[in-house]
């Protein structure tokens, strides 16, 4: 858990020293958690979008934007890898219709190349943005959010994508070893099996935390390789509470320490501000 944690923690401070030179590593620690917090209780968990109010940028609508793309690697790694493990479990492809089949390998083929450019060449994403920031529809803290990526250089984002790879292969070996413990099972199965859930569980924000979703979408996964209910199910849970639930306890002190009340005021006002 401590690895995970500090993995996306870095992640965030390089997006965010794009906005805020100074902030430290506490200080970033600090709003990690605490958006946690307000993010296990929210679909999706949008709510840790809140940690941008525990920090003190020139411009919290920017630092917003930051958020996004800092939620984007992880998602855009799951894009990439998710239609092929999908495509590729046992099963499946067989019962997908062929008018499904091709746009499914063109994405596979096509997502991981443009990730890799991107990842490499950020420019054409900015011009593509500031294209659309020029437009009439866009004004205040939509055009403010859209700046957000105006300080971001290639060597950003190759460190960012360089820390959420390093995140999934913590990720995929926790969910390896918590499935020993109940069962033995191989690596690739394991790591095919549990990219499959995050990728289902991106699709599907609809519950509290994501819990269900990703112990639903474990055993229906690991059923078609013939492991049993009890090691899907056991080994996503154990994965729920350990990078899920114990940051956002942790992040409950976190709160307790600004005041959450005084968060959420500002939270609130912010949305008012820009209604």
């Amino acid at each position: 858990m401590p690895l995970n944690v500090y993995l996306q923690v870095l992640r965030w401070r390089v997006a965010i020293r794009a906005e805020m030179p100074e902030v430290t590593l506490k200080q970033t620690f600090s709003s990690f958690l605490g958006g946690a917090s307000m993010g296990i209780i929210t679909p999706g968990r949008v709510g840790e979008v809140g940690r941008v109010f525990l920090l003190r940028p020139k411009s919290r609508v920017r630092l917003a934007g930051l958020h996004v793309l800092d939620k984007l690697f992880f998602m855009a790694v799951l894009a990439c890898a998710g239609p092929a493990v999908i495509y590729h479990t046992p099963g499946f492809s067989d019962h997908l219709h062929e008018y499904l089949r091709m746009p499914l390998l063109i994405a596979s083929s096509i997502l991981p190349v443009l990730y890799v450019v991107l990842t490499f060449s950020p420019a054409p994403l900015k011009n593509l943005l500031i294209l659309i920031r020029r437009s009439k529809r866009f004004k205040g803290a939509a055009r403010d959010l859209l700046h957000a990526l105006d300080r971001i250089e290639s060597r950003d984002t190759m460190t960012m994508s360089g820390l959420t790879l390093l995140q999934f292969a913590v990720i995929l070996s926790q969910f390896f070893f918590l499935s020993l413990a109940f069962q033995a099972v191989n690596w690739a199965t394991s790591a095919q099996t549990y990219l499959a859930t995050l990728f289902v569980k991106s699709l599907l924000p609809i519950s509290l935390g994501d819990l269900g979703v990703s112990e639903w979408a474990a055993v229906s996964f690991y059923q078609r390789f013939g492991i049993a209910d009890t090691t899907a199910f056991g080994a996503s849970l154990l994965i729920f509470t350990i990078n899920i639930l114990i940051p956002a306890i942790a992040g409950i002190f976190v709160l307790q320490r600004v005041k959450a009340t005084n968060i959420f005021g500002r939270m609130a006002s912010r949305i008012r501000g820009h209604a």
